[in-house]
């Protein structure tokens, strides 16, 4: 009798349901961030800049802009950075050329992707159950 009360009843519609929303979502996201990436936000600031500098010459030469190759720190404006962002960078600025847009996309597909793993680890960690209402105890 026990069993039979916790276990989560699987309609055939939730997960349909699921990939479906998960999907709108994601559009969703992926318009709000992608839509006009260059322009918006308005200022393209010298943290951006650097940044897609340094990408695009490790792109081209394996250097930062100070000459050392492929370090672990770049350093910027009298700071050292994690180089991640700029590794990440680098492969879009390389390919599609040096600008705004190309700077910023790698930031915005990260967080279209993140939105995903998000959904996907909601539905893992509470099952398809989560978001139907229960009586109190």
């Amino acid at each position: 009798m026990d069993s039979l009360q916790s276990e989560p009843s699987r309609a055939p519609g939730n997960s349909l349901i699921f990939w479906i929303l998960l999907a709108l979502i994601v559009a969703g996201a992926g318009l709000i961030r992608l839509y006009a990436l260059g322009t918006y936000p308005q200022r393209f600031n010298q943290d951006e800049m650097v940044q897609g500098y340094d990408a695009w010459s490790l792109w081209q030469t394996g250097r930062d802009h100070h000459g050392a190759l492929l370090p672990l720190n770049f350093q910027a404006f009298n700071d050292y950075i994690p180089p991640l962002g700029n590794y990440i960078t680098a492969p879009f600025v390389g390919l599609f050329g040096l600008d705004e847009t190309t700077t910023r996309l790698p930031t915005a597909v990260l967080g279209i992707a993140t939105i995903v793993l998000v959904g996907l680890l909601g539905r893992q960690w509470f099952g398809p159950a989560a978001s139907r209402s229960r009586k109190p105890c």
